[in-house]
């Protein structure tokens, strides 16, 4: 079974690309949620503009949760994740901003889960709108928490990925 097998040394170079992309595509969805839930504030949107507004909305929520997973899973199969590249790293290393991300997990949990009767119970688990930028905020945290624990050469991994990350996003890691 090839999915049970711990990414070896030589595959990590190439799966930091991922991770980048994990990144990208969680800050590029923010910047787009977040304007679309400003602008459904402003204005009421139609039936396209709201669907549009909802798919921002599951993408930001898809990467938050493949990044959540990325920094608070413990090494199993061939899942990648942050002690693949920082050595000893824990649910701790990700400090506040990791403890703080975690407690949206049931949230976002909700908000992919569309065939659940709690969403029905609860009304409507839409977020306030500072909700992309909070969590952007604090992924930014954490993310550059990891990036400053990696050594030479595994930064050098994930060097050429971050670059097009923040031209991409306009997002600056503190690295």
């Amino acid at each position: 079974m090839a999915w049970a097998c711990r990414p070896s040394h030589h595959e990590l170079p190439a799966l930091a690309e991922d991770v980048v992309y994990e990144m990208q595509m969680f800050f590029v969805a923010v910047e787009e949620y977040g304007a679309m839930a400003r602008t459904e504030q402003e204005q009421l949107l139609t039936p396209k503009e709201q669907s549009i507004s909802n798919a921002w909305s599951e993408v930001h929520w898809l990467h938050f949760r493949n990044l959540l997973d990325f920094f608070t899973s413990e090494p199993t199969q061939d899942d990648v994740v942050a002690a693949d590249y920082v050595s000893g790293w824990t649910k701790r290393d990700g400090s506040d901003a990791l403890r703080e991300l975690e407690a949206f997990r049931s949230r976002c949990n909700k908000h992919l889960q569309h065939l659940s009767a709690a969403r029905k119970r609860q009304g409507s688990v839409a977020d306030p709108p500072d909700t992309p930028k909070y969590t952007a905020t604090r992924m930014k945290e954490l993310t550059n928490v990891f990036l400053k624990r990696l050594d030479s050469e595994r930064m050098s991994w994930f060097a050429p990925h971050l670059e097009a990350l923040q031209s991409t996003t306009g997002f600056r890691l503190l690295v």
